[in-house]
């Protein structure tokens, strides 16, 4: 990812999700309050590895310095 420009997921090399300008949810309590600190826009945060109701092993995860 470039800051909130541009966020690539790459899996075996092949981009599968590509979105830009992530922005926090105004619906969600939550956000809001995160939103009143820092702003809408989202620039840096954390990296979560998610599997949806079954086990899963991630191997080989690696996160790049990317050139500007």
């Amino acid at each position: 990812m470039h800051g909130n420009q541009l966020i690539k997921h790459s899996v075996d090399g092949k981009t599968v999700l590509m979105y830009n300008k992530p922005q926090l949810d105004k619906r969600d309590e939550h956000a809001r309050k995160l939103a009143a600190q820092r702003g809408i826009m989202l620039e840096k945060g954390y990296i979560c590895l998610q599997s949806e109701s079954h086990p899963v092993q991630f191997r080989k995860v690696e996160l790049r310095i990317l050139n500007k």
